[in-house]
């Protein structure tokens, strides 16, 4: 791997964190590119300069991957002794052998850490708000971290998915499926739960829904098998089922699996309608593409 030279006109420190930044980006990238194998204490990196792999996937070369590049912590040599043999190691880890200094230490304890760390896979948070958060719940220990960690025990001793709808509940089947005061007659069709809860938040609608657990998607390897549909075919033979709505994503994914529902439904007579595509509430045409507008004029209803 070559390493661009840092600009002149840092200062010397300045050129050797510039320097540690770019080997660490590019040490990223190769990491992505052969997948993360390991290391062990043979070739400290499974993988090897482009060109020295064999046809079989096996490691030709004897000399370290890792050799090219100077080592905080005393060459190669030192980096492969202080990992034992056999051993796979995570790439922080070797990050923190091979660049010592410019790596962060560790601040707490292996619990603590692997609190930040699983803090850190929710959405929207990064390393810094998990390590906030964290914070944040060690401090409340007896007011907001005890009570949230014997509710989340609790939540995955109980939760399951209703066999019905999809939905996730603590009872089967779940409680919109045994709440007698909904319409029979209207089917809502969503991709995930976080869609029923939001349609359930805004109270325009007191139907019975089904969660399909996703959209088809090509790219991703979605097939109609890995949906939701099997259940939905059986609910639409329900004789009180009236209309079955559409509430899926305006995406590509999303439009694709409405025609896919659409014409899978077809033999069995119901009425399908799909959510209102266009202007919200609020909007203002300046600010919308070109789609938005288009899929409005196309929508437009009496005033």
């Amino acid at each position: 791997m070559q390493v661009r030279h840092p600009p002149k006109s840092l200062c010397q420190r300045e050129r050797r964190n510039f320097a540690a930044k770019l080997r660490l980006r590019q040490w990223e990238k190769e990491f992505e590119r052969v997948g993360s194998h390991g290391f062990d204490a043979n070739s400290v990196f499974l993988a090897t300069p482009p060109g020295s792999v064999g046809s079989g996937g096996e490691t030709e070369a004897a000399e370290p991957y890792l050799s090219g590049m100077p080592f905080a912590t005393g060459g190669p040599a030192a980096l492969s002794a202080r990992i034992p043999h056999g051993r796979v190691v995570e790439r922080d880890t070797v990050f923190q052998l091979r660049y010592g200094l410019f790596m962060p230490q560790a601040v707490a304890g292996p619990e603590i850490e692997r609190l930040i760390q699983l803090l850190a896979r929710m959405p929207g948070l990064g390393p810094r708000s998990a390590r906030r958060a964290a914070l944040q719940l060690i401090k409340k220990r007896e007011t907001l971290l005890a009570p949230l960690a014997d509710a989340m025990r609790v939540a995955a001793e109980r939760i399951v998915v209703c066999r019905t709808c999809g939905n996730v509940d603590t009872s089967e089947p779940c409680t919109i499926c045994r709440d007698e005061s909904r319409d029979p007659s209207i089917l809502v069709v969503v991709a995930d739960v976080s869609d029923l809860w939001a349609l359930e938040r805004s109270g325009a609608v007191t139907a019975r829904y089904h969660v399909l657990g996703g959209v088809l998607s090509a790219l991703d390897g979605v097939r109609p098998e890995h949906l939701n549909l099997d259940s939905l075919v059986t609910r639409a033979g329900e004789p009180a089922l009236r209309e079955i709505i559409l509430a899926l994503n305006a995406t590509v994914d999303g439009q694709t699996t409405a025609h896919y529902v659409t014409e899978s439904l077809k033999a069995y007579g119901l009425k399908v309608t799909r959510l209102a595509h266009g202007v919200p509430v609020g909007g203002e045409l300046d600010y919308l593409d070109e789609g938005t507008l288009t899929a409005a004029i196309r929508s437009r209803t009496p005033f």
